[in-house]
């Protein structure tokens, strides 16, 4: 179709438009930015990420201490995001990639605890290469297929593995009294290739690691001193502020996407046929190591 025949079509493609909104009732809208989806099935209620952007890469990671037995739901990973490559790093391949990739921040990389290394290193990862990660007792949904080709160019993928309800996050006994009352799931992530905000993340995370005011004995507990200075509470922290910031494509999906079954957070129970369901995260590593 030529040009001038582009511009003739337009006026009345719009004019039809506007009388089937008026006949419906629906106002001419464009969906808003927001980090809800509604309880029901109606799509006009998510958030699309732009088609001008890049998509993201169809790369798999996850790190391991052996990649032959500590990855829970390999097989299950391989079908559902079947025309993905799939990779697991161990703690040496994690540690000879950052020196090779990452020399500048190799002597810093090395200075760290090991969990926090993997903090960083899927970070890293995803930067370098683009595509997803998850952790090894991560379980995929069909869903996670959906939702993937439907928002996969996204400048970044995340969403919350927690959403307390008032009053939840100081119950006694439920161990989340360090972390944010909204915290994003650093244990499912998806996100473009060079993307810059997560190599600002890096870069925050290497200030706060090596900021005297956060050393670990200033802290009660290990976990305390790890999510706040390399897992959760700054990964939350930045990734949200970033979303804020207009010029970013960041997708933060709602509770129920990879938190569902969370009592606290008021998601819904886990259900292998709720598109609006990503993965489900069964907690089988302890990262707190004893001491």
């Amino acid at each position: 179709m030529s040009t001038k025949k582009r511009l003739i079509c337009l006026p009345t493609f719009f004019a039809l438009f506007v009388l089937v909104a008026l006949a419906t009732g629906k106002p001419f809208q464009k969906p808003s930015k927001s980090t809800e989806f509604a309880d029901d099935d109606d799509d006009d209620n998510e958030e699309y990420s732009s088609v001008d952007s890049p998509e993201i890469a169809k790369n798999f990671n996850s790190i391991a201490k052996n990649c032959d037995t500590d990855v829970h739901f390999k097989n299950e990973w391989q079908t559902i995001l079947k025309d993905f490559d799939y990779h697991c790093w161990n703690d040496e391949q994690m540690q000879s990639y950052v020196a090779e990739k990452w020399q500048q921040k190799n002597e810093w990389f090395l200075s760290l605890d090991i969990i926090q290394q993997t903090d960083v290193f899927r970070l890293m990862i995803i930067h370098d290469k683009g595509g997803c990660y998850a952790d090894t007792d991560t379980e995929p949904y069909p869903g996670f297929a959906y939702g993937f080709d439907r928002h996969k160019h996204s400048q970044i993928i995340v969403g919350y593995e927690a959403n307390f309800l008032p009053g939840q996050q100081e119950t006694p006994g439920r161990g989340w009294t360090e972390m944010l009352p909204k915290s994003l799931a650093q244990w499912v992530f998806c996100g473009q290739k060079g993307n810059q905000v997560l190599l600002n993340l890096i870069d925050v995370i290497e200030a706060k690691t090596k900021d005297p005011a956060l050393n670990r004995e200033n802290h009660r507990e290990y976990r305390d001193y790890i999510t706040k200075t390399t897992g959760p509470v700054v990964f939350s922290q930045e990734i949200l502020k970033a979303h804020e910031d207009p010029g970013n494509d960041i997708l933060v999906l709602p509770i129920n996407a990879n938190g569902c079954g969370q009592d606290h957070s008021g998601s819904s129970q886990c259900n292998h046929n709720d598109v609006r369901q990503w993965s489900k995260h069964h907690f089988h590593n302890s990262w707190v190591p004893h001491r």
